[in-house]
């Protein structure tokens, strides 16, 4: 015995030869990247949610900021229309109501008037005054105004002016006045009622027109705006009333077509751009503060450092691929020796044998290698020994097929001599030994019909009959469907020998011997039966063990090794399911039955 070379052998070559290598690099590179994926869009998404949460956190402080400022001015504003609905003399010049007239109550009333608005000129651009007669206005400059168009007295408006009991009520923008005016451009109307409380009863209404710039230094220049962030102040149908950059008002027309709750809309989509909204919403006036940021901005610092998260993620998946890279070099190392022996089985040198490699589970495969060359090289000089055998045994099958030839023709020579002396008796049982003698050398086929079969028993019977003469009888029946049926040639001649042999020459007076073939249950049958004397219950518990195989009949019942062999022939000829069985027979003697394929089957 000697050992395999060692032959080495790359990684790469390892891999690239073996599909399961192969397949173990894909999965340990899919078993980094595939982690590394979900931990970094785990990591994108939560980065992106926390980014834009503390956004909306920021802004949402921005718009407390400018809500403040922004109740300030309403205040401020407030404070100046209250300041002139309890000054008695505003009331009693609003009260006589011709203010039409040009008469000292109405100079008085425009005085009042200009001087409000010249100590507040930072905030109001005009002040209105209207009666159920009559209209009075002041303004720090000349602009075209028509009546109809400016009169709340009779519009949808004055119900809502008198439910708020002499607070402001705030108007959004209003479209362009048909009389022509710029007003709602550049100043926020408020109003509210005029009450005289020494009569009581509603005298007139005040209205204010507050300057749309007041309201964007509210939402401008406050601490925490980024410089990519937009304020808007809209009224209650969402139509803007200031801007905190020229920018916005662009984005304010959009918003007005923008379906849902803006307090509940995290983002809005304007022109193609998403913004991260935030929204508050005054509750004196109605109106929203609203802070849009694009969302490309905010995510800007987080999209920046997606290179910086990827690099280490990419690196375990090459990392993974370098570790099955190093595993298959060592894998190559340990089964170079395997490899090694191999190759020279494959070049034909069978006492080549694998060291040890000191793995249990390659040690495993080296040691069921080696014993199956040892069993291999054990089979070889078994099988060249049994060729040796075989050959001497065919030397003596071709010696001994002179005897029968030999005996056939002489025989022959004699039954003629028989007939030419008028022996026709002998000549007759010379004739059916012959015929027995030449079916017995006959190999032109391995299966005969039944019928061919049967007719050699006969002949066999008659001859034993002679030699027994009157203490044998026997009977034969088959159904006709049966007489063309194949089976193996010389099956049924030892079973009736047995039969003869153990039954009719144990007789002290006359046997007889039975033959019965027929179907039964899909099966083809034949019962061969005798009269003589039963056999022990020993003997037949012997025989079944050896009919099923499980004993050894070779020395257990050498007087029965014919049915054994009968036994052996039909297993090969039909399978496992056929075969002998030895049954009692009424009165005495035995049967046995022997069990074939049914015709066709």
């Amino acid at each position: 015995m000697t050992r395999s070379s060692v032959r080495q052998t790359s990684p790469l070559s390892v891999m690239r030869s073996s599909p399961m290598l192969r397949r173990l690099a894909v999965f340990m590179v899919l078993a980094g990247l595939l982690p590394s994926l979900l931990v970094f869009a785990a990591t994108y998404t939560v980065g992106v949610s926390v980014i834009q949460s503390n956004a909306r956190k920021d802004a949402y402080g921005v718009l407390l900021n400018a809500q403040y400022n922004i109740s300030q001015t309403i205040d401020t504003v407030e404070n100046i229309a209250l300041a002139l609905a309890i000054n008695d003399q505003f009331v009693s010049q609003v009260r006589a109501g011709d203010l039409e007239v040009g008469s000292l109550t109405r100079a008085e009333l425009r005085q009042l008037l200009e001087n409000t608005i010249t100590m507040n000129r930072s905030y109001l651009s005009m002040i209105y005054v209207e009666t159920e007669e009559d209209t009075v206005y002041t303004s720090l400059y000349n602009r075209p105004l028509s009546p109809a168009t400016m009169r709340l007295y009779d519009s949808e408006h004055k119900e809502s002016i008198l439910k708020k009991g002499g607070a402001l009520y705030w108007f959004g923008r209003t479209e362009e006045p048909e009389g022509g005016g710029q007003y709602e451009l550049e100043e926020i109307r408020c109003a509210s009622a005029i009450f005289d409380f020494a009569a009581p009863n509603f005298v007139g209404i005040l209205s204010l027109f507050v300057r749309t710039s007041v309201f964007k230094a509210n939402i401008s220049h406050l601490n925490g705006v980024t410089a990519d962030q937009t304020l808007l102040l809209l009224d209650q149908n969402r139509r803007s009333l200031a801007a905190s950059s020229p920018e916005g008002e662009a984005l304010s027309a959009g918003i007005a077509g923008v379906q849902g709750d803006l307090l509940d809309m995290p983002q809005i989509t304007l022109d193609g751009t998403v913004y991260l909204s935030s929204a508050l919403q005054d509750g004196d006036t109605g109106w929203y503060i609203v802070s849009l940021r694009p969302k490309d901005s905010v995510l800007q610092s987080m999209q920046s450092r997606t290179g910086m998260m990827l690099t280490p993620l990419l690196l375990v998946p090459l990392l993974c691929l370098l570790s099955t890279y190093l595993f298959s070099g060592q894998l190559s190392a340990a089964v170079s020796p395997l490899i090694g022996a191999l190759h020279q089985i494959r070049d034909g040198d069978l006492s080549v044998r694998s060291p040890q490699i000191n793995d249990k589970l390659l040690d495993l495969v080296v040691d069921s290698l080696n014993e199956t060359l040892d069993k291999y090289n054990e089979l070889v000089r078994q099988n060249s020994h049994q060729e040796v055998l075989l050959t001497i045994s065919r030397l003596k099958i071709l010696r001994g097929q002179l005897s029968p030839h030999f005996l056939y023709n002489t025989l022959d020579s004699v039954n003629w001599m028989l007939i030419e002396n008028g022996q026709l008796e002998m000549s007759r049982i010379i004739t059916d030994l012959g015929d027995l003698l030449r079916y017995s050398i006959n190999e032109s086929s391995e299966t005969v019909p039944l019928r061919e079969e049967l007719d050699i028993i006969e002949r066999y019977l008659s001859i034993c009959k002679n030699r027994f003469e009157d203490r044998l009888s026997y009977d034969i029946s088959v159904q006709a469907e049966l007489r063309e049926y194949l089976l193996p040639r010389f099956l049924l001649q030892p079973v009736v020998e047995n039969a003869v042999v153990h039954g009719i020459e144990k007789c002290q007076e006359h046997g007889s011997i039975r033959i019965r073939c027929y179907c039964a249950e899909g099966t083809a049958v034949i019962d061969i039966a005798n009269d003589g004397p039963s056999i022990s219950q020993e003997v037949q518990t012997r025989l079944d063990l050896a009919l099923r195989g499980g004993g050894e009949p070779g020395r257990e019942a050498p007087e029965h090794i014919g049915l054994l062999n009968v036994q052996e022939r039909i297993r090969l000829f039909a399978g496992e399911g056929y075969g002998l069985q030895l049954l009692d027979a009424i009165p005495q003697g035995v049967i046995v039955r022997i069990r074939l394929p049914g015709p066709g089957a």
